[in-house]
């Protein structure tokens, strides 16, 4: 099935591919969900079933040699807070479970 696949796949180097759908080189997007909302005139038909999906998870932890290590912190915080979720939402990101912070 991979060979019939890739014999039609177009591969988009830069960008988002949902940009070769409308400019007519693509008849489907293959992308994070969060970039293919990102494309204007783009309706996201939704995700792959379970199973045939990939979670990919994002972390971010400053450094202790941080120059300013406490405003790293806050935000390390600030993307773990109920606003930043509510943003990840609005783009088709699922916050994981927990606050995911154990910075103190």
């Amino acid at each position: 099935m991979a060979e019939e696949v890739n014999a039609r796949a177009t591969v988009v180097e830069k960008g988002f591919t949902a940009d070769a759908v409308l400019d007519g080189r693509a008849d489907l997007a293959i992308q994070q969900v969060s970039e293919l909302m990102a494309v204007r005139g783009v309706d996201v038909v939704g995700p792959f079933p379970a199973g045939a999906d990939h979670d990919t998870e994002f972390s971010a932890v400053p450094s202790t040699a941080a120059a300013g290590l406490r405003p790293a912190l806050e935000l390390v915080r600030f993307l773990a807070s109920e606003q930043a979720r509510s943003a990840y939402g609005a783009f088709g990101l699922k916050a994981a479970t927990g606050n995911g912070t154990r910075a103190s």
